[in-house]
């Protein structure tokens, strides 16, 4: 039934991409309307992004989570990516955390994330750490960071560049998992996403 209704959906708005392509040459130059109807098709393309990040969700997942290596995730994660001229660091030790299949499209999500809107990047910085009574998965790189009057706006669907649903899945993946995650950067000195493992969901292998 769910794959019924996704094909149907997508079909339909396949439907307004086309149209939207057609339009685009006929579009009245009035900057409300360019301004209006952008938003609208801004809202098309996260709809289109939340039924495949549901699909794709089922798909991966199964009932339970498994116990994942932390480095290898974070090392599949950057598989698909040719990235040049940024110097990638991974140092979180033997840690393992209880999650699922989907963790390996947050850490892509937050390194695009970095090298697509943190300037001029030359370092990015992926730490574990036991602090208090919780794990501590850190992602921070010498970009140019995030506005303060931005931090508590950047995981809401829609928000910022690009189809601005990267960092709100990526919220929704680790709230699945009970994980948390925060920025703590400085502006002018890189971002920093903070993702907080609860007791019970890290541990150190061997």
């Amino acid at each position: 039934m769910l794959s019924i209704v996704r094909h149907d959906i997508l079909n339909a708005i396949s439907v307004i991409h086309g149209y939207n392509d057609l339009l685009s040459d006929q579009m009245p130059k009035d900057p409300e309307f360019r301004r209006n109807y952008t938003n609208m098709m801004k809202a098309i393309n996260c709809i289109e992004t939340q039924v495949n990040f549901t699909m794709d969700y089922l798909d991966a997942c199964g009932p339970h989570s498994n116990w994942y290596n932390l480095e290898s995730t974070i090392r599949d994660a950057l598989s698909g990516y040719a990235i040049t001229n940024i110097l990638i660091s991974i140092d979180v030790g033997n840690a393992e955390i209880l999650a699922d299949p989907l963790m390996t499209k947050v850490f892509a999500n937050l390194i695009d994330n970095a090298v697509r809107h943190g300037g001029n990047v030359t370092e990015i910085r992926i730490t574990f750490a036991v602090s208090e009574n919780h794990g501590l998965i850190t992602i921070e790189d010498d970009g140019i960071g995030v506005p303060l009057e931005e931090k508590g706006r950047i995981f809401s669907p829609g928000y910022g560049r690009n189809t601005g649903m990267g960092l709100y899945l990526t919220r929704m993946i680790l709230a699945t998992l009970e994980f948390s995650v925060q920025e703590a950067g400085r502006e002018g000195y890189g971002a920093r996403f903070e993702i907080r493992v609860p007791p019970g969901r890290y541990r150190i292998a061997g």
